[in-house]
């Protein structure tokens, strides 16, 4: 039972941590990676239920404490996280901030504030992957959201590579990686000691919001809206998305 770590570049220099987003794997960051690993020593981790990785946890804490061992980092962590992978990393870097130098955050909430909300989302998340006859219709439907805005060129490689997964391991996941099931942190955000980014799409209004609130909470958040992108800024614009990660981690 452990967690699949793919790391790319020189141990000794600087340490970043990727988290990808529901159904990904550590290695959807492969391309920025690579064009880091000449300055940074990066972890592209498999979160569990996702990719190769055969761990098990029960909440976000644990998730914590097991990442944290697999690496034992000699160095603060700098960690970016996608979506669910975002909501991962705020809540490490709310919960041990000592432990990491920055932090990058796309498309990704604190958590849902009201408590019958929660529920109700923790209740859905526990249903999703209920009773799909087709696993590739599903996804298909999935990259329908309007979330997720213009995929053309994108979607077939996405529902391509998320088909790799088996919809039992994510079922089983989403019991402690629903956002259903994390803990309110907009409270905590005041608090927040690590200096972090917050990157989402222009034509994604509710994480763009998202982002502006948490600036609004905390003067160690900075955000960057990338244009012509929506809730996979890192995929929809690259370019501009990678040219933000590599200013923001330079200063």
């Amino acid at each position: 039972m452990k967690l699949d770590i793919k790391n790319i570049g020189n141990p000794k220099n600087p340490p970043i941590l990727f988290l990808h987003g529901f159904m990904g794997k550590g290695s959807d960051w492969s391309k920025l990676a690579t064009e880091l690993s000449q300055n940074y020593y990066c972890h592209l981790i498999d979160l569990p239920g996702h990719g190769k990785s055969t761990a098990e946890v029960e909440n976000l804490k644990d998730l914590t404490r097991l990442i944290l061992d697999s690496l034992s980092p000699k160095k603060k962590l700098t960690i970016i996280g996608y979506s669910m992978g975002g909501r991962i990393a705020l809540y490490m870097i709310l919960t041990f901030p000592e432990l990491f130098n920055k932090a990058i955050i796309e498309s990704a909430s604190p958590g849902i504030k009201n408590i019958k909300e929660r529920e109700t989302r923790y209740q859905s998340d526990l249903n999703l992957l209920s009773d799909i006859k087709s696993f590739r219709s599903f996804l298909n439907s999935w990259y329908e959201n309007p979330l997720f805005g213009d995929l053309t060129g994108l979607k077939e490689t996405l529902i391509e590579e998320k088909l790799e997964n088996d919809p039992e391991k994510l079922k089983s996941a989403l019991k402690f990686l629903s956002v259903g099931n994390q803990p309110n942190l907009w409270e905590m955000i005041k608090k927040l000691s690590v200096p972090t980014l917050y990157i989402s799409g222009d034509r994604d209004k509710k994480y763009s919001q998202i982002g502006e609130e948490l600036t609004e909470l905390s003067p160690m958040i900075t955000k960057k809206v990338i244009k012509n992108a929506a809730h996979i800024t890192h995929l929809q614009n690259p370019k501009e998305f990678n040219t933000q990660v590599a200013l923001f981690l330079s200063k």
